[in-house]
């Protein structure tokens, strides 16, 4: 498989550019209709992966999509999606049933540090103020 440097390109961008790259690739590649993944920062699509997979017409593919620690996922998005081709688009692990050359992402977002630190001490945290 070609392998650009697809360094400081947008997710549009670069789903864009491995379309383009993926159809380039063979006279002939198995199956009728492509299925190109990506994600969004913060997580990862792990099944069946990230890139240009060829699939057949109706095939029903599952795919998984899988945070990083700091972060949930928060949906996916997509031609695929669009055309109503993704069973729950809510749900992390899906499947997608095959209609055509379609694109699919999974978006995450950072999940907020809501931890609270004590500035350490014996003291109560009391504020005593007076008003003049």
């Amino acid at each position: 498989m070609v392998s650009p440097d697809l360094t400081g390109v947008s997710a549009g961008d670069k789903i864009a550019e491995l379309y383009v790259i993926a159809r380039l690739i063979g006279p002939d590649p198995p199956g009728d209709a492509m299925l190109l993944t990506s994600s969004s920062t913060d997580g990862d699509v792990q099944n069946p992966g990230e890139g240009a997979y060829f699939y057949n017409t109706n095939d029903v593919i599952a795919v998984t999509a899988v945070p990083d620690s700091n972060a949930e996922f928060e949906g996916w998005q997509g031609t695929a999606v669009d055309g109503g081709y993704v069973t729950d688009p809510a749900s992390a692990t899906t499947t997608v049933v095959i209609g055509t050359d379609l694109t699919l992402q999974a978006t995450f977002k950072q999940i907020p540090n809501t931890s609270v630190q004590n500035g350490g001490g014996s003291g109560g945290g009391c504020f005593i103020g007076t008003l003049e």
